[in-house]
C-alpha cells in the first residue's frame, strides 16, 4: 500500500530543521551576530553595555524567527510585526538613526545565510534560492514596518517636545544612547544644544511625606536655576522620588542657594 509524507516530513524540511536545531544551540550564533554587528554598525559599537542585553536578546529572537520561517516556508506574522514596530519605535525614542538599525538587521541576516551555508552538507542550488528569497522577502517586510513605527513615533516625539526632553536626559543616564553624534542630532531635533561642561543635579524632598515629586516641580527648579527662558531648553526629569537636571557646570554653582530657597535637598554630579 502506498503511503505518502506530510510536509513536514520532506527529507528537505527535516534538513532545515536539522540546521535550524543545530544554529539555536550553539551559542557562537548569537555572539557572532552580536560581533558583527558591533563591527560593522558605528551606531552600535558605541552603544553602552547596558544596551548590549537587549542587542544580544534581538539576536537570539530573529533569527530563530527566521530559521523558523525557513523550515515552514512561511511568512512573518502579526505578533512579529508587531515586535519589530515595538523595536522600531524604541529606537526611535533613544534616538538611534533608523539606517543604522536596519544596517545591523542586515548584518545579522548575512551573518545567518553564511552560517546555514557552511553547514554539512551543502545546500544545494533550489535550497539556496529559497533561502536567498526569504531572506530578502522577510527583510523588506520588516524594513517596512520598521520605518513607518520609527517615523510615526518620531512625529509624535517632535509634537510633545517636553516629553522627548524627559526621554532624552532619562536615555543619557540609563546609557541608551549610541554615539556623541546621535545624541547631538536627537538634542538639534529638539531645539536644545547640550552644554560641552555639565552637571547633573539630583534633588528630593527632605522630608519623606512632603509634596510629591512631579515634572512640573522639576521645571520649576531648573527655571530658578537657569532663568525663566531656560526651562524649555535643558533637560530635566523625574526618577522614583528625585529631581535630575542637567545644566551648564557654571548653573551647577546656583544650586545650594536654590536648593535651599525652595526646600529640597539634592547634590551635584561633574
Amino acid at each position: 500500500m502506498r503511503t505518502t509524507r506530510g510536509r513536514n516530513h520532506h527529507p528537505a524540511t527535516e534538513e532545515r530543521e536539522r540546521i535550524r536545531q543545530q544554529l539555536i544551540a550553539d551559542p557562537r550564533s548569537v555572539a557572532t551576530i552580536v560581533a558583527a554587528v558591533r563591527e560593522q554598525v558605528p551606531a552600535h559599537a558605541a552603544l553602552a553595555d547596558s544596551r548590549l542585553h537587549e542587542v544580544r536578546a534581538i539576536a537570539a529572537w530573529a533569527p530563530d524567527r527566521l530559521l523558523h520561517l525557513r523550515v515552514t516556508d512561511g511568512a512573518l506574522t502579526p505578533a512579529d510585526l508587531r515586535r519589530f514596530r515595538g523595536t522600531a519605535a524604541a529606537r526611535a525614542a533613544d534616538g538611534r538613526p533608523m539606517p543604522a538599525v536596519l544596517r545591523a538587521y542586515r548584518v545579522a541576516a548575512t551573518v545567518l545565510t553564511e552560517e546555514i551555508a557552511a553547514a554539512t552538507p551543502p545546500l544545494g542550488a533550489p535550497d539556496a534560492f529559497a533561502l536567498t528569497r526569504m531572506a530578502l522577502t522577510t527583510f523588506d517586510t520588516l524594513a517596512e514596518e520598521m520605518a513607518t513605527a520609527y517615523t510615526a513615533t518620531s512625529e509624535d516625539l517632535a509634537g510633545d517636545r517636553d516629553r522627548a526632553l524627559r526621554l532624552l536626559l532619562d536615555d543619557l543616564i540609563t546609557g541608551r544612547h549610541a554615539s556623541i553624534g546621535a545624541v547631538t542630532d536627537r538634542a538639534a531635533r529638539l531645539g536644545v544644544q547640550l552644554p560641552d561642561h555639565y552637571c547633573l543635579l539630583v534633588a528630593e524632598p527632605t522630608e519623606v511625606a512632603g509634596p510629591a515629586v512631579t515634572q512640573e516641580a522639576a521645571l520649576g527648579l531648573l527655571a530658578a536655576l537657569n532663568g525663566p527662558g531656560g526651562a524649555g531648553t535643558v533637560p530635566a526629569t523625574v526618577r522614583g522620588s528625585r529631581l535630575v537636571l542637567l545644566l551648564p557646570a557654571a548653573a551647577g554653582g546656583r544650586a545650594p542657594e536654590v536648593l535651599h530657597e525652595r526646600g529640597p535637598r539634592g547634590c551635584i554630579a561633574h
